[in-house]
Parts: structure tokens; sequence; C-alpha cells
């Protein structure tokens, strides 16, 4: 039985949808009826600012609020006072849904009425003179915020046409059925969660939420307790998984691994590969960004042990071309589909836009088409330095020291005067790694400089934060994050 996302249709109430350890499962039922008729009516083509964790009372009120025709803006758990001020000032909001032990921190009891409990999160609405009208596009469901890993983050418009497009992309891609199992554990925020989440509440399968993230599911037995068939990732997330115990034994219900953020690197690819297919499972390498919705493109099965370091061939509707090669057929990669965002907003005025994209989406992404029509990113436009004339691809440096370097992790920024290597390995391997570097770069050692600090900073979701990179090393005054 499939459920609509959009439409409040309530079929099979009893069933349950999202499980949590400790707590009774919350049903599609339970979804239907979270919010009364009164509270469904005043929050109708409203932005309601939802706070994120990975617990089924986030997850079930966010779909209760898409099911409301209202329009859930999804932010990290970890927003500050300040910025939490500062967001709803920037998009007239009036409404929260928001864990209730935030609420107490964060909010005033007399500027916040209580409009719906629900576990521990609760549905605010703010008091005294209401916010200037804003009249949203007919056809806006989600706002949802870039990583911000690069830069400062922007506000991803999403339409009903555009999620609805991602879900026929994710079944074609992925072929989930009721019996599925998936599991929350990375940022609800994060599109790749968000698919998920989607993708099963319409097939009428089932998510379990971990509160704890990869700490909770990791624990030995987790998987297998809770059943899970589907487990969306990440690499950063899969080589922590790899220091534990958790590969060492199958895990007979886990049939899909799906791996983003960027080309799945060959030994990870293999290494899953193999694990799953002993089991009867499959690795699914994506491709995709918040822009887009959530996936674009994808590595076939029959590709999984010969095409290495690609992020595959889109998928459905999805048309990829790549603008302005280079000799070496190098060029943005371009995405044009339906699951192309209407565009970015900025202020409560930009609600109101239609599709300002035209479903086309330039990416950002360096990438090249080899002959069979497999895809390969190969830097981002903005991460190159430019020194003595010369563009340097600091994606490529990265890779190549960590080939060179197994042992240690890697990450590059630059002004375009320098080039800085941060790196986890030890001040003692400075001139060998400083030698390679400059090398590998093919510019003078002495424009090279060497950054050790005991982690990469990172995103819970393993995307590396060069902004904070280049604001440590260059003060934020460097030109490349």
């Amino acid at each position: 039985m499939k459920h609509d996302l959009f439409l409040a249709e309530e079929t099979e109430p009893e069933k349950g949808f999202i499980a949590q350890q400790g707590t009774a499962d919350v049903t599609f039922g339970d979804i239907f009826h979270l919010f009364s008729a009164a509270v469904k009516a005043k929050i109708r083509r409203s932005v309601v600012l939802c706070l994120c964790t990975q617990t089924a009372a986030c997850v079930a009120g966010f779909l209760a609020l898409e099911q409301a025709d209202a329009v859930p803006f999804l932010l990290g758990k970890t927003l500050t006072k300040d910025h939490l001020v500062r967001w709803m000032e920037r998009f007239s909001i009036q409404y929260l849904w928001i864990p209730a032990e935030t609420a107490e921190k964060m909010l005033a009891a007399d500027d916040f009425a209580v409009l719906c409990a629900f576990r521990d999160y609760l549905l605010v609405e703010k008091c005294g003179a209401p916010a200037p009208p804003c009249g949203l596009y007919p056809e806006l469901a989600l706002l949802l915020p870039t990583s911000g890993s690069t830069g400062a983050q922007k506000v991803v418009r999403l339409s009903k046409d555009n999620l609805r497009a991602s879900l026929a992309l994710i079944q074609e891609i992925a072929g989930f059925n009721q019996k599925d199992v998936g599991l929350v554990y990375l940022p609800v925020e994060h599109c790749f969660t968000i698919g998920l989440i989607h993708a099963l509440y319409h097939t009428g399968a089932k998510i379990v939420c971990a509160p704890n993230g990869i700490l909770e599911a990791g624990q030995p037995g987790f998987m297998d307790k809770n059943q899970i068939s589907v487990l969306i990732s990440v690499t950063y997330i899969i080589d922590l998984l790899r220091k534990t115990d958790f590969f060492q034994t199958p895990h007979p219900t886990l049939r899909i691994i799906a791996n983003g953020a960027g080309a799945t690197p060959r030994e990870t690819q293999d290494f899953l590969a193999g694990y799953l297919e002993r089991q009867g499972g499959r690795l699914i390498p994506t491709y995709g960004q918040t822009e887009v919705t959530i996936v674009a493109s994808a590595l076939p099965a029959e590709a999984l042990h010969r095409v290495y370091h690609s992020i595959g061939k889109p998928y459905g509707d999805v048309v990829m071309t790549i603008e302005n090669p280079d000799k070496c057929g190098i060029g943005e990669l371009v995405i044009r589909s339906a699951a192309v965002m209407l565009g970015y907003a900025s202020c409560a005025a930009d609600l109101s836009l239609g599709n300002v994209t035209g479903n086309v989406i330039h990416t950002g992404d360096l990438a090249r088409r080899d002959e069979e029509g497999y895809y390969y990113i190969k830097g981002r436009k903005a991460r190159f330095a430019k020194l003595y004339g010369e563009r340097i691809s600091l994606q490529y440096l990265e890779e190549e020291l960590s080939a060179r370097f197994p042992d240690c992790e890697f990450a590059c920024v630059s002004n375009d005067e320098t080039i800085a290597v941060v790196s986890t390995a030890a001040a003692d391997r400075r001139p060998e790694i400083l030698q390679a570097a400059a090398r590998i770069a093919g510019v003078h050692s002495m424009t090279v400089t060497f950054v050790p600090l005991p982690a990469i900073p990172r995103k819970e979701t393993g995307k590396v934060q060069y902004f904070a990179l280049q604001k440590l090393v260059y003060g934020g005054g460097g030109a490349h994050a």
C-alpha cells in the first residue's frame, strides 16, 4: 500500500512506520492524527522551522507537517539561539517544531504558545504581533539547507513535483518494497536522509531511528535486532564502521547499502560490493545534491567490479551534460530533471517565487564522461588554486596525497599565493609530504605549507568543512575553501 506524501489519506493506520528503541512504534495513523484539524488549518501554507534530531517524534512531525500542506524548513539540532532568531526573522517564521528540552532553553515561555505536543517535541506558535504576511508559491513543499561545507549555507526551495520526481528516481534505482526497513542515523535535514524517509513512507515500509547516530547504529546486534535492510551511507561513515566489528559478521537482512557524497573509492567499492554480494545484497554508489532533491545518478550492479571512481549514469528523466569541456573532456556538470529545485531563497520574499531554474542546475562540479556514458567527478570549480598562472585542482592534490600516504587524512586550501596541506600526519612527516605535494601540484616547495591537525574537521555526514579550514589557516582571507 502506497502512502501519498501530500494528500492526507489514512491507509493501514495500525501499521508501524517509525521504530525507536525504548518507545512504541509510530504508526501511519499516528502521523495522520498527529495534528488536530484546527492546527492543520492554522499552519496550512506556512513555513514551520523544524529543529531536527534523528528521533521518531521529529520524523513523525515532519511528515505530519507535509500532510497538513505546511512547508517544513529543516535545520540541524546544533543551531544556536542567535541563529534560530535570525532564521525566524529572515523568513518571517511563526511556527516551530522543536524538542521540548530545546524550547525550554531557547524560547521565552511568554513569547510562544504550544499548539501540539508529541512525545518529546512541541509545535509552538510565536505570540504577539504576527510577522509580515509571506505568500508562498503554491507548489513549494520543503526548504532544505545546503551543507555549507565550502561556504555559507544556502536555502534550497523544493516543490511537490521535485519530491515526486525524486521518488520515481529512487524507486528506479533502489526498488524498495513494503518489507524494507531503513535506518535513520544521519542528520534528518540531510537530503539523503529525507530521500530515504520519503521513499519508505511512500512505499508503506518502515524506518528505525537511531538518535545517537552511528554510535548507536554501529553497536553489536543493532542492525540484526531491528532487521535493517537499507543503509544509506557516505564513505567516511563506512571507514568508521570498518574500524569496528560491524563488517566482521554478516547482517542477513541487509540487502542495500546506498553510498553517496561523491564517487566511492575503489577499495571501498570492492569491499562493500563483495560483502553484500556474499549475503545476496547489493551496493549502490550514488551521486546527488540538495539542489537536485536527492539523487541523480548511480553505478549499476554490472559495473561494480570494473568501473571505479565513477558516479555512474543518470537515471529516469535526468540528463547530464558537460559544459565547456577542456582538451581532456573536463567541464562543469549540468543536470536537467524534474527533480531540480525551484531555486534558492535568501529571504521571505523569495518564498513566493516560482521555478526560476527551469529544472536545470549548473552543479559547480567538474566532470568528464567516458565512452560508455559513465561520469567521473574531477573537482569543484571553486576548489582550484591559481599559482604562477597555473590552475591547480585541490581535490586532485588531496586524492593523490591520500593514495601515497593511506594512513593519513588530507584537506587542502589555498589563498592563490600558497597551498596549505592540512593533515593528520605526524609533524615529522612534514618534509616528505611537502615534497610530494609540490611535485603533484607542479610548484616550488616553498609555496606549500604543512598544517598538522589531530583530526580533519567534518560535518556529521563526513564532508570536510573547508570553509572552517580556510578561516583557520588564512584567517578568512583565503580564496579557495
